[in-house]
C-alpha cells in the first residue's frame, strides 16, 4: 500500500559501475610489526612508558565494560 498512490515516481539513474581498485589492504586486523612499533620510541627501541600507560587504558576499560558483558553472559 502506497502512502500517496496518485504520486509519480521518478526513477533515480544509477551511478556508473567501476570495478574494484587495486589497492593494498589498509584495514582490519593490523599486522604484529605496526602493532609493535607502535611502542618503539624515536630511537627504535620499546618504550617502557608507553606500554604501561596502554595496559592502563586497556585495564581502565575493562573495569567499565565487564559490568555490562557480564551481564549478557548471565541471562
Amino acid at each position: 500500500m502506497l502512502m500517496f498512490p496518485d504520486r509519480i515516481r521518478q526513477r533515480r539513474p544509477m551511478p556508473p559501475f567501476s570495478p574494484a581498485r587495486n589497492r593494498p589492504y589498509s584495514h582490519g586486523r593490523p599486522s604484529k610489526t605496526n602493532l609493535l612499533s607502535a611502542f618503539r620510541g624515536a630511537d627504535g627501541k620499546f618504550d617502557l612508558n608507553k606500554i604501561s600507560e596502554t595496559a592502563q587504558q586497556m585495564n581502565s576499560i575493562y573495569k567499565q565494560v565487564s559490568p555490562y558483558i557480564t551481564k549478557f553472559i548471565k541471562k
